[in-house]
């Protein structure tokens, strides 16, 4: 009896380990290459049956997620300008995206940006993607770009990096998807510094966080 109920619970392990195997996208030909070899056929095609039953539902729209951090307060914002804490940060980067971002090398890798120029790391050119809106479909301008770096120089923003920001001189968008800032002095390190979750982009005027 205990061994039939030993068999039984690692048929279960084993349908689990299938089911997870398609959610990360291993085709149907592998999980039944991999069945054949525990001898689990039937078990295969009863759950590759409910997997693809599953998958053709349609969709639905909402609904929640939770999710645990480290830290937390009262205090918590979802507007990058004032993050203070590793979850604000967090946030922050799930909801907006930025210019560039670090990489795992720290490296600064283009996002927002299509094209970085420099004139001696004082005068930055710096060309933006077109294909790219705001979760209202909103396109992405270089005024949204304009507003969301300057706004770090008001100091009614209460923005965290206010002091790194008095570095930019001007800020002006030169056409819809282009901005040139100017720095006070040279700073070759701007590429990495627009990569702080702070300087994500935020649409032109926002203000309801």
């Amino acid at each position: 009896m205990s061994e039939t109920k030993s068999i039984v619970q690692l048929e279960d392990v084993d349908s689990l380990r299938i089911e997870d195997a398609l959610r990360c996208g291993v085709s149907r030909r592998d999980v039944l290459r991999l069945t054949a070899s525990t001898g689990m056929i039937a078990a295969a095609g009863s759950i590759l049956a409910g997997a693809g039953k599953a998958y053709a539902q349609t969709p639905k729209k909402g609904g929640r997620i939770r999710a645990a951090s480290l830290s937390s307060s009262a205090a918590d914002t979802l507007d990058p300008a004032k993050g203070a804490l590793s979850t604000d940060y967090t946030r922050a980067f799930m909801f907006y995206s930025g210019l560039t971002q670090l990489d795992a090398n720290l490296a600064p890798q283009l996002v927002l940006a299509e094209e970085i120029r420099n004139n001696k790391s004082t005068v930055w050119n710096i060309k933006l993607r077109k294909d790219v809106r705001f979760h209202d479909s909103k396109p992405l301008t270089a005024a949204d770009v304009v507003y969301s770096l300057l706004r770090h120089k008001d100091p009614a923003t209460a923005s965290k990096v206010k002091s790194l920001a008095e570095q930019f001189q001007d800020i002006k968008a030169i056409g819809s998807n282009e901005v040139q800032i100017t720095l006070v002095v040279a700073n070759a390190d701007l590429p990495v510094i627009l990569a702080a979750s702070h300087f994500l982009i935020v649409k032109d005027g926002a203000a309801d966080f």
